[in-house]
């Protein structure tokens, strides 16, 4: 999320030490002050900081802020599938959960497995970046979560809506020549 979000803290925040890295929780709210005192987005400060705060921690967020700005290109180049497989080398994630050897460790790489049998099907039948990937995943997990029979309105892309059934649809902002297509 952040790759897509730079201006995410709080994901920031939740896995600037996932697998650790020597960055605390008290030089994550530095860090975090440091980048709303100048008006930076958290990614954007990390490199400045790393630099202010200086020692062994300052060079963490260094080599943290290296890492994300060599995913960031290869998400702006990458079809998402390769983006996440890269993100899990580079981060040392899956290597942190093959070293712990528990049952949770081992449900965690079944998850991320999983996600990239999800990515794979996101690039074949959609492509697209990686922040158009996370909006469809969260579109769909929202529309997954209603309660059957439950009241209310559900706000969906056309996309996320196929094969999904609904007592009454409204589309907002349609326009001749734009749906469907001019080509179509």
């Amino acid at each position: 999320k952040i790759l897509a979000n730079p201006l995410d803290g709080v994901s920031l925040a939740r896995i600037i030490n996932e697998p650790r890295r020597g960055i605390g929780e008290r030089t994550v709210s530095r860090l975090l002050a440091y980048a709303e005192d100048r008006g930076m987005a958290p990614v954007a400060s990390l490199a400045a900081a790393a630099k202010d705060i200086g020692g062994r921690t300052g060079t963490c967020l260094g080599e943290f802020a290296h890492m994300l700005a060599d995913l960031d290109g290869i998400a702006s180049e990458s079809a998402v599938t390769i983006t996440l497989q890269e993100i899990m080398h580079k981060t040392g994630y899956v290597a942190a959960l093959n070293a712990e050897e528990s049952i949770e460790a081992q449900s965690r790489l079944e998850n991320l497995q999983e996600l990239l049998t999800v990515t794979e099907e996101f690039d074949r039948r959609v492509g697209g970046d990686l922040g158009l990937f996370l909006e469809e995943v969260s579109l769909v997990a929202d529309v997954d979560s209603m309660a059957a029979g439950a009241e209310g309105a559900t706000l969906i892309t056309l996309h996320s809506a196929k094969g999904l059934e609904f007592p009454a649809v409204f589309m907002v902002g349609m326009e001749e020549g734009l749906f469907p297509h001019s080509r179509s």
